[in-house]
């Protein structure tokens, strides 16, 4: 017992100098930090908080289906009580967000693949997330692809119904909407002015969404959007929606825009008014586009189209994003007679579309081409985040943006997308410490137990001891 005894304690030491030095030269902020979750754990203050009014849990359902050699997967899912909105997920990305009805069809799958689904209800009291479904895809021998789809979920976090007109108070919103073509190109018009121009990528599962790079006055307007394979350019699909900013005497919102008194309700309508510009009635849009011709054609309107070159859209703490942004139609651009110079605004978005950097820089551009990194600020939190490039050329207001993902920088790969950060590593490494430090205790307290009972042992053992432990009646002496 006394030699592993020693062997523990001089390992325990070892440990807790090693864990020590780890977290020291990393800053004495993470060591420090560290050390307060532990005693955060130890002192019981993670507590689990149940909210009542959470909505009910959604339970999904699946059938496959084979319609012209196109697979398909028509969801359904139970409705939540206390449920404003629903969202889904499809293999961890997002594959719809915003709506109010209880089924959809994913038509953006591949026949013999298994896929799983995940359904989010929303309400008042926060979310409920129902368990995962998996399903097998049909195969459906599929020769050729199918006609592009492009569909709008939601406008202003409203589910966006055929033939609507979509009204809001609001002044700067989002929108959603999905496509049959993985990892699409998404171009966005808002006319007829100010006119906005942006650019985007849907994900793996054909989801996408944008959120206006500034705001609108009050009027009509209409999105002109078109999703492009990136596979095939000729391979698209154009949409226009037309909607309406309604104006209101009410106090301005934190986001500037005006307060919608109902919770920011969006306006919906079966009868669309005749003088919003849309596909089927753009006599509004001809006369806005008389006088800017270019803004007619997709293929003849000034863009600017950003690429996030960093490896597999992921952003490690302390690394820069590497962006390369392409000016097309760079002679519609007022400041392109100014040397070339344009002021670009870099912004990074949170989940929520909440600005956490800004960076403004006037930029010369040789060729039409540009190649800028931005420092990614180290004390954002881990998550999902959006980096938009904008500029401001005259009446037009051009913008790109990508997605990506921030984290720690990998302290161990072990292959096979399982890493292992270096706050990780010290965290561990602080538990083997604990640990070991425990058990010390416990070798000490039980190498004191058998070292009392050895001295015991070698007490002399006579009739008087006996006597005074109450072992044996004393007994008097015998006089001779």
């Amino acid at each position: 017992m006394k030699f592993w005894m020693k062997l523990h304690g001089i390992f325990t030491i070892f440990s807790l100098l090693f864990y020590v030095t780890l977290g020291t030269l990393g800053g004495f902020g993470v060591l420090g930090n560290d050390l307060k979750s532990k005693y955060a754990w130890a002192a019981g203050t993670n507590i689990s908080v149940f909210v009542d009014g959470l909505p009910g849990k959604p339970v999904i359902t699946a059938t496959t289906t084979c319609a012209n050699n196109v697979s398909s997967i028509n969801l359904s899912w139970t409705e939540s009580y206390g449920a404003t909105i629903y969202s889904a997920t499809r293999d961890g990305l997002r594959l719809v967000s915003g709506f109010q009805t209880m089924s959809y069809v994913d038509s953006n799958v591949i026949g013999g693949n298994d896929y799983t689904y995940v359904v989010t209800a929303s309400g008042g009291g926060g979310d409920s997330i129902s368990d995962p479904l998996v399903v097998r895809a049909k195969d459906c021998l599929i020769i050729e692809k199918p006609d592009p789809i492009l569909t709008l979920i939601s406008f202003a976090e409203k589910e966006v119904f055929p033939d609507s007109v979509l009204s809001t108070k609001k002044k700067i919103f989002k929108i959603t909407g999905t496509t049959n073509m993985p990892n699409a190109d998404i171009q966005i018009e808002t006319l007829p002015g100010p006119f906005f121009v942006s650019t985007l990528k849907a994900n793996p599962t054909g989801y996408w969404e944008y959120y206006l790079p500034s705001k609108l006055a009050a009027g009509f307007y209409s999105f002109r959007i078109m999703a492009t394979d990136e596979e095939d350019f000729l391979r698209n699909v154009t949409k226009s929606y037309a909607f309406q900013i309604i104006k209101t005497t009410e106090h301005k919102d934190e986001d500037g825009g005006d307060d919608d008194s109902g919770g920011n309700q969006t306006i919906q309508t079966q009868n669309p008014t005749s003088n919003i510009p849309t596909a089927e009635n753009p006599q509004n849009q001809i006369e806005e586009s008389q006088e800017n011709p270019q803004q007619t054609d997709f293929g003849n309107v000034a863009k600017i189209v950003m690429l996030l070159k960093n490896k597999d859209g992921k952003i490690f703490r302390g690394q820069d994003a590497q962006l390369e942004i392409t000016f097309t139609n760079q002679s519609w651009l007022v400041q392109a007679e100014n040397n070339n110079i344009f002021n670009l605004k870099y912004e990074i978005l949170d989940k929520k579309n909440t600005v956490v950097f800004s960076l403004q820089v006037a930029e010369r551009v040789i060729g039409g081409q540009l190649e800028k990194a931005i420092h990614v600020p180290e004390n954002l939190p881990n998550g999902n985040y959006k980096i938009r490039a904008s500029m401001v050329s005259g009446e037009n207001i051009l913008s790109s943006e990508s997605s990506f993902v921030f984290s720690e920088m990998p302290f161990v790969n072990f292959g096979g997308g399982v890493t292992l950060t270096y706050l990780q590593f010290v965290s561990y490494v602080g538990w083997l410490v604990i640990i070991l430090l425990l058990l010390l205790l416990f070798f000490i307290c039980m190498f004191l137990l058998e070292y009392f009972l050895f001295r015991e042992a070698l007490f002399t053992v006579d009739e008087n001891d006996l006597s005074k432990k109450g072992m044996i009646p004393h007994r008097k002496e015998v006089l001779r």
